[in-house]
């Protein structure tokens, strides 16, 4: 005889409201549009230590430009803009 889980009546937090949940889910979403493109055979950029890269979709990697100053964007920075 199985045992039925029991929930929580806890007040759970709210997942946008969970930083750690909204970073997970734009780095997924990040590897999921990389591979998307790779499978459309396009390239994609990306920032990567303050430089703009573009990967083909052979997985060659090319330098577009060094971007002079990084800008600090936060999950909080982009929930309070929406």
């Amino acid at each position: 005889m199985s045992k039925v889980k029991m929930i929580s009546r806890k007040a759970r937090k709210e997942p946008l409201h969970d930083l750690r949940t909204l970073q997970q889910v734009a780095a997924q979403a990040s590897r999921r549009a990389m591979l998307q493109a790779e499978k459309a055979g396009v390239s994609a950029a990306y920032l990567q230590n303050g430089r703009i890269v573009l990967r083909n979709p052979d997985h060659s990697t090319t330098e577009v430009k060094l971007v002079a100053e990084r800008p600090h964007l936060s999950a909080e920075d982009l929930i309070c803009q929406a």
